[in-house]
């Protein structure tokens, strides 16, 4: 390779290592993006599309990394760590995963189409969780777990399963905002020193937007509707939440961390897949790529011991699990 061939070569490597930067800049900063009604179809396409690219460009990155200077090389590193992060690879050191005195499991898991009820009562009778909540759920399914010993409450299609006595508090219904059902259902628990809240959560899903973006249509006012409604939702449960001193949030959240609605109502939460789990946590499947959208988050007072993502039952999401412990 002649010498101004090469000097055209490492030209065109810095340019790239600027722009994937950019990009993870971008990405970085997506918790923190303004509700602006021309950001929303980017966020969602950046949240919702496949995330791998960026880790097979930084690799290819880092191949490269040692024909430039070391001040690229920094660049390389942290569009590196950006993609790794971006792709929601947990390292965990603590070590812990003994439960505690006092210690309950809780599981999430939305169970619509596709699930095997079979495996998924293999999974229950595996881990048998204390408490567990459901989305896209029906009363005729309840069935696997009120034969194991269960008390049983569904409210359209969210239900919990607990070994626990609890009382149900309130229910937010989709029909202040034109749809059916609830997006979220409020328990009690009175098993410890001061009561324990249980919230069921299922947020509106942004599908919609995402299936107009495949198909080229960027209906900013559409999409603009969709994020006001899911953010209302979210605001609701939170300031429900914020009056509590023990909360536990569980359910199908169909946001990730990096949402900017997730971060402005949840961050304060402990996640306990983002705390205690490792590797690759996604929870929600495609034929392309997979992404966290479902969550256990905690408040500040209640000690994570250990959480995990469980293998498949069908459908297209996984459920979670997590031990966790009062701290009252």
């Amino acid at each position: 390779m002649t010498l101004s061939a090469c000097n055209l070569y490492v030209t065109w490597l810095k340019i790239l290592l600027g722009a994937l930067t950019s990009v993870g800049l971008i990405i970085f900063l997506l918790p923190w993006w303004p509700s602006t009604e021309y950001l929303v179809i980017p966020k969602y396409i950046l949240l919702f599309f496949p995330r791998w690219w960026m880790i097979g460009v930084a690799l290819c990155c880092l191949a490269l990394a040692p024909f430039v200077c070391w001040k690229y090389r920094v660049l390389v590193i942290l569009v590196v760590l950006i993609a790794l992060q971006f792709n929601d690879l947990r390292v965990n050191l603590r070590g812990n995963s003994v439960k505690k005195e006092n210690g309950i499991t809780v599981m999430s898991a939305n169970i619509g189409a596709g699930v095997s009820l079979a495996n998924l009562k293999q999974v229950i009778n595996t881990h048998y969780p204390d408490i567990i909540s459901f989305q896209e759920a029906r009363k005729e399914k309840m069935v696997l777990v009120t034969e194991s010993g269960y008390q049983v409450d569904c409210v359209s299609s969210q239900c919990i399963a607990s070994k626990l006595p609890f009382v149900r508090e309130q229910i937010m219904s989709r029909r202040q905002f034109g749809g059916w059902g609830s997006f979220a259902t409020f328990y009690k628990f009175n098993h410890f020193k001061v009561p324990l809240y249980f919230i069921n959560v299922h947020f509106n899903t942004p599908r919609s937007v995402i299936e107009d973006a495949l198909n080229l249509d960027f209906n900013i006012t559409q999409a603009s509707k969709v994020d006001d409604i899911r953010s209302k939702q979210a605001s609701l449960v939170q300031e429900w939440a914020e009056q509590r001193l023990a909360v536990v949030l569980a359910g199908d959240f169909n946001m990730p961390v990096e949402e900017n609605i997730y971060h402005q109502n949840f961050s304060h939460y402990r996640n306990v897949l983002s705390d205690a789990a490792f590797g690759f946590n996604y929870t929600k499947y495609t034929q392309w790529h997979g992404v966290r959208i479902d969550h256990i988050l905690t408040s500040s007072i209640i000690d994570i011991t250990s959480a995990q993502v469980l293998p498949p039952v069908g459908g297209d999401h996984r459920p979670i699990i997590a031990t966790i412990t009062p701290q009252i």
